[in-house]
């Protein structure tokens, strides 16, 4: 068993989601009623912070490539949760990813596959409902599909 830690200022983590390598995602208070999502790998403990205008996140699943997937709130304020991304060192709205706005909110990203797809929670024009995103590949200068697996995210239903 390994201690994972907790970041500067805390005083409590929990895991929630491991992929294949070892690395874990989850949640590690930062002071206050706060708490920030985190990847431990290679024994430390990153911080991955929070979305703008945000005061708390989690990280909820993690693929074989480090994208991590979870939510980002204002603790206690169901209408401020938005689900993230983190990937490359940035965390991003999944909102502000999709190609058009088609009702949807997406409040929680409960995990995420080895092909980039995400699944979660939302509102649909003020219902709840499930959600499948599909990564959309954008196409190199030839015109030939980039298979690297980064870009937009597409909203199926």
């Amino acid at each position: 068993m390994e201690d994972l830690g907790i970041l500067p200022g805390g005083t409590f983590s929990s895991g929630k989601g491991i992929n294949e390598h070892g690395e874990v995602t989850g949640e590690a208070d930062v002071g206050g009623e706060d708490s920030h999502a985190f990847l431990y790998r290679k024994g430390r403990m990153i911080d991955l912070g929070v979305l703008p205008g945000l005061k708390s996140s989690v990280g909820l699943a993690i693929s074989r490539s480090r994208q991590i997937v979870g939510v980002a709130s204002t603790r206690g304020d169901f209408n401020s949760y938005r689900a993230f991304i983190y990937n490359d060192g940035k965390m991003q709205d999944l909102n502000s990813l999709l190609q058009t706005n088609p009702g949807w909110i997406l409040s929680v990203a409960s995990g995420i596959n080895d092909k980039g797809e995400i699944t979660g929670f939302g509102l649909f024009h003020g219902k709840g409902r499930a959600f499948v995103l599909l990564p959309v590949h954008p196409s190199n200068s030839d015109g030939d599909r980039d298979e690297s697996g980064e870009g937009i995210q597409e909203l199926q239903r």
